[in-house]
């Protein structure tokens, strides 16, 4: 599913399946395209919304939880991580399981 910001947006903290499959898919889009690198925290922030902060996955500026692991038996959750280098721009965009 193509990435589009503002369904992302509207996506987060909602229930319907609809939203669901937008939280779900539209990062791998992000991570495969590598459309996040190379661009600023500024911008970054703008197309994804500040991220909640939380304590995992310390080593990353930003954190998006898109939902539960895809799969057959989903016990962890998958998240969306971007780094930042010294200078405010992506270097980093990865999809993880915690």
């Amino acid at each position: 599913m193509p990435f589009d910001s503002d369904a992302w947006k509207a996506a987060q903290g909602s229930e319907d399946s609809l939203s669901a499959e937008t939280r779900f898919n539209t990062p791998d889009d992000l991570v495969a395209s590598g459309r996040l690198l190379g661009m600023s925290r500024v911008d970054v922030l703008a197309l994804l919304r500040v991220s909640p902060g939380t304590s995992y996955f310390s080593e990353y500026d930003r954190v998006y939880f898109p939902g539960p692991e895809r799969g057959w038996m989903s016990i962890d959750s998958e998240s969306l991580l971007v780094r930042f280098d010294d200078n405010d721009v992506t270097l980093e965009a990865v999809i993880k399981s915690d």
